[in-house]
C-alpha cells in the first residue's frame, strides 16, 4: 500500500523503478520543498531533475484530489525521476465540499512524503499537538492533523534518519515551537533512530514576521498577544533561534545552514512580505558542504510551480 486511509496508521514504503548505483563520493544531496499540492507535476519534475537530489522531503503532497486531477503526486514524481522508494503519510483527508473552489476541491488526501533513491525502513508517523481544527475551515474543510513522517534511509554515508514535516499556520508562534519541540523529542527518543545522523526538512510556517505579525492572532490569549508584541522587529525564524537556543541554531542540537532573515522561502504582497518559513536542519553527525535555494513563485494558484522556494543541501559525515 502506498498509504492508509487510517490517519493514525504507520506509513508504509513503496518500491518503484530500478536499483540505483550511488556515485563514488562521500556526499549526499537532500532537497526539501513544499510543492503546493502538486498542481504542475510535470514542471515540478523538471525542476527537481535539474537539482538532482538523492532524497526528497516534500510537503503538501496530494493523492486523489479533484484539484490535482485525482493524481497520486508522490508516485508520479518518483516514477518520472526513477527514484525507488516512496514514504507517504497522510496529514489530512480533504473533504469534498461546496465550500471549496475548483482549485481547492478535495476528495482525496494530502500529506508529507520522503522519496529516495535508497531503501527506507523503520517508518514512523509523528502526530503533532493539534493547534487548529480544520474541519471548521470555511474554504478548506479537512479531517486530520499536522504531522511528520520519518524513516531510516540507507545511503552511501551509511544509515541516517530523514524527516518531512509540516507545522500549523493557523496558530500562534508559541504553538508552532511546541509542535517542533514535541517532534524532536519524539525523534530523539525513538530507539531505531538513536545515535544516527538526522535531517529534518519541512514547512515550519514561521510566518510571524512583518505584515504577517498578527496573522491568526488568538484574541482570547493575552500570552499570544504579548508574544507577538514583544518580538516586534524580529522574524519568527530569529525567534526560533532565540527561544529554542539549545535546540535550534549553531550551538543547538539541530542547525539550519540558511540565514534566518535573508534566505527567505516565501514572498507575497508584491515583495512586501518575505519570510523564511521552510527549514532543513541536521544534527552534529553531519557537515554541510554545499547549499542552495531555488524555484519560482511567480504566477497564480494552480499555474505556478509552487508558492514556496526549495532548499537543497549537500552533506558529508562530520569528522
Amino acid at each position: 500500500l502506498r498509504m492508509s486511509e487510517d490517519l493514525f496508521a504507520p506509513v508504509s514504503v513503496t518500491k518503484v523503478g530500478l536499483p540505483y548505483e550511488p556515485p563514488d563520493v562521500q556526499t549526499l544531496r537532500v532537497m526539501s520543498w513544499n510543492i503546493e499540492r502538486g498542481y504542475s507535476v510535470e514542471a515540478l519534475v523538471e525542476e527537481i531533475k535539474a537539482v538532482n537530489p538523492e532524497i526528497l522531503l516534500l510537503q503538501e503532497v496530494d493523492k486523489g484530489n479533484k484539484r490535482t486531477s485525482e493524481k497520486d503526486i508522490a508516485d508520479e514524481i518518483a516514477t518520472a525521476l526513477g527514484m525507488q522508494y516512496i514514504l507517504y503519510g497522510i496529514e489530512f483527508i480533504e473533504i469534498e465540499s461546496a465550500r471549496r473552489s475548483k482549485l481547492l476541491q478535495g476528495g482525496g488526501s494530502h500529506g508529507n512524503a520522503i522519496i529516495s533513491r535508497f531503501p527506507i525502513d523503520h517508518p514512523k508517523v509523528f502526530e503533532l499537538p493539534q493547534a487548529y481544527n480544520w474541519e471548521n475551515s470555511l474554504r478548506q474543510p479537512r479531517r486530520g492533523r499536522r504531522m511528520g513522517i520519518a524513516g531510516v534511509v540507507h545511503t552511501q554515508l551509511g544509515q541516517l534518519v530523514c524527516v518531512s514535516v509540516h507545522l500549523e499556520n493557523q496558530c500562534s508562534p508559541i504553538q508552532r515551537r511546541e509542535q517542533f519541540e514535541y517532534l524532536t523529542t519524539e525523534i530523539l527518543s525513538t530507539q531505531e533512530y538513536r545515535g544516527l545522523p538526522i535531517i529534518i526538512g519541512g514547512d515550519m510556517n514561521t510566518i510571524c514576521t512583518g505584515l504577517a505579525r498578527f496573522y491568526s492572532l488568538d484574541i482570547l490569549s493575552l500570552y499570544d498577544i504579548w508574544e507577538r508584541i514583544r518580538t516586534i522587529g524580529t522574524t519568527e525564524a530569529e525567534m526560533w533561534e532565540q527561544e529554542m537556543k539549545g535546540l535550534v541554531g549553531p550551538t543547538g542540537v539541530f542547525a539550519d545552514p540558511f540565514h534566518s532573515v535573508n534566505d527567505y522561502t516565501i514572498e507575497q504582497v508584491f515583495g512586501m512580505f518575505r519570510a523564511k518559513i521552510d527549514w532543513i536542519l541536521h544534527n552534529q553527525f553531519l557537515r554541510v558542504t554545499n547549499k542552495k535555494i531555488g524555484g519560482n513563485m511567480k504566477g497564480s494558484l494552480g499555474s505556478r510551480l509552487s508558492d514556496h522556494l526549495w532548499l537543497t543541501v549537500e552533506y558529508s559525515l562530520a569528522q
